[in-house]
């Protein structure tokens, strides 16, 4: 070999292999932690929304209203509001609250809204009790997605949906579901349309009905289809209570909302697709589009999703759960002895 030449080493030597695989251990066996601190957030989230729940039904003797109609403009979602702006002032968020007008828009839509009329300060405005750190989809968007995602612009993405209840209802009330256009409306949830429930109302008990539910997930399409059509503050397109909506004519040609969700599906199910059958339910359940009123309850944690009880508690639904019983604690008043 000639003076000066160096023979250049090719690979790893044993012991840079040994390191290389010891730091990949390291690395896997921190993910479970990484895992159960982001669940865990998630939890805290939810738990923040029950103390706010809690404190808003003391000052005002009932819980906020689901989701509500605007009256301002030409749309009425994106004038309305829904419970996610409405307990800000209960979770220590009073000087954003106290910047609300009515007469404006809580949404910039790309096709119909000119932008965040008098309520400007919505605009990127993200709360961080609505977002789990384990949340699929960023926390606003910049333009807008496909219309089955979401149609407006510079609004948060909540990763947290009401619950207006379940279909079918658990004690086979007929007239406590009504199948509209875009799903099936139900009269048995604590958080519901244009009105408001008070504790009394919830006759199966609080710490035995989920008022909350994580959708921090997607779908086995890739497609997030959760309550947050027109973003994380919009209301209602109707002003009916579920009994007008029961009782208004050719109220099933449209009716839809953010914020709210109707469960029929277990949680962290996959096969909602606009084009698929799974994405409909026996009674006209619907869960295939962000605006539909039976968008699931799903997450990224591992098998399953967490709830909020009406007693602020949160629970860990399992995917597995019997789906007869997840329906019954999403429902406030059928009478089923069940407990989570």
């Amino acid at each position: 070999m000639g003076k000066g030449r160096r023979l250049h080493r090719l690979g790893f030597t044993l012991v840079e292999l040994l390191v290389v695989v010891a730091i990949i251990g390291i690395l896997i066996g921190l993910l479970p932690a990484v895992q159960a601190a982001r669940r865990m957030q998630c939890t805290n989230n939810l738990k923040q929304m029950g103390l706010a729940l809690q404190n808003y039904h003391d000052v005002n003797l009932a819980f906020p209203i689901g989701s509500i109609a605007g009256g301002y403009g030409n749309w009425r979602t994106l004038s309305g509001r829904n419970w996610r702006l409405t307990i800000l002032p209960f979770a220590e968020q009073t000087n954003v609250f106290s910047q609300l007008r009515e007469d404006g828009y809580v949404v910039d839509s790309s096709a119909i809204s000119p932008g965040f009329a008098n309520n400007e300060f919505l605009r990127l405005l993200v709360v961080d009790m609505y977002v789990c750190p384990s949340a699929y989809w960023k926390k606003t968007l910049k333009q807008a997605q496909a219309r089955n995602w979401f149609d407006m612009v510079d609004s948060q993405i909540a990763n947290y949906a009401g619950i207006a209840g379940a279909s079918p209802d658990p004690a086979g009330r007929a007239d406590m579901i009504y199948r509209t256009q875009h799903g099936v409306a139900a009269g048995n949830g604590v958080l519901t349309y244009n009105a408001s429930r008070t504790f009394s109302a919830i006759t199966d008990g609080t710490s035995n009905t989920f008022v909350v539910g994580e959708q921090s997930g997607v779908n086995d399409y890739g497609q997030p289809y959760s309550a947050n059509y027109e973003g994380a503050w919009a209301g209602l397109n109707q002003p009916w209570t579920f009994r007008d909506l029961r009782s208004v004519a050719n109220a099933s040609t449209g009716f839809y909302g953010s914020g709210l969700t109707v469960v029929h599906w277990p949680p962290n199910y996959k096969g909602a697709h606009p084009t698929e059958p799974s994405g409909q339910g026996p009674n006209g359940e619907k869960c295939g589009m962000a605006y539909a009123l039976n968008t699931v309850l799903d997450s990224r944690h591992a098998a399953g999703c967490n709830a909020l009880r009406a007693d602020g508690s949160v629970a860990f639904l399992s995917e597995t759960v019997d789906v007869d019983v997840f329906r019954a604690l999403c429902s406030m008043d059928d009478g089923k002895a069940v407990s989570f």
